[in-house]
């Protein structure tokens, strides 16, 4: 029996940087809504049993006209996002149906449906993309260089993510009670005591922002 994954997208964001009046996660790209990228090819994994997207509050109306003009055909949950991205992972793996979650983002359109394939088939419970550093980082105190860093020991975190439902529960509320913030899952996971592993990542799969 193949295993079931609720995959949470993250859309909640408020699009600053793009300075658009429009929510970047609903401007058209290719005649399409942003978002729509990363449903329709979630739509080609078997394995993927619902999808539950996280929206501003504001917006949540907007997000699932759009989503169902389109006729995803899978289970999809529309939830309001919490004030980081923290908390809307947190929010969104608490609704989860299935044991197993995927983190992704709707501000990473070009995803592929193989991706998605990638990580179920890994044989970790926890798994992460991730990229080489191609170029030269430094520590700094304010304007002065403080420190080298070893940068065969660091690497550019790629959503999507795989996760155990339960250890993703437990790193995060540990994370809340310490009072720690992060800006994704795999430090939480690895401060909370519980191992990822990374897979190669892919340097098309870029943030818009970027």
């Amino acid at each position: 029996m193949s295993s079931s994954y609720s995959l949470v997208i993250l859309a909640a964001g408020k699009g600053t940087r793009m300075e658009q009046s429009t929510l970047k996660q609903l401007m058209l790209l290719r005649g399409k809504p942003m978002l729509l990228y990363s449903l329709l090819e979630a739509e080609k994994i078997n394995e993927i049993k619902e999808i539950i997207v996280l929206g501003p509050q504001s917006a949540l109306g907007s997000i699932e006209d759009t989503v169902l003009r389109y006729q995803i055909k899978k289970e999809v949950r529309f939830l309001e996002g919490g004030s980081s991205r923290q908390e809307s992972v947190y929010l969104g793996v608490k609704e989860a149906k299935c044991d197993q979650v995927i983190i992704h983002e709707a501000a990473r359109p070009l995803v592929k449906a193989k991706y998605f394939e990638e990580l179920i088939s890994d044989s970790s419970k926890n798994t992460v993309f991730g990229q080489d550093i191609p170029f030269t980082v430094l520590y700094r105190e304010g304007a002065q260089v403080s420190g080298n860093i070893e940068r065969d020991r660091i690497f550019n975190v790629e959503l999507p993510h795989k996760y155990d439902r339960g250890d993703l529960l437990t790193a995060h509320e540990k994370a809340i009670e310490s009072g720690k913030k992060y800006t994704e899952d795999a430090s939480i996971l690895f401060d909370a005591g519980i191992s990822a592993k990374i897979l190669p990542g892919h340097p098309e799969n870029i943030k818009v922002t970027y």
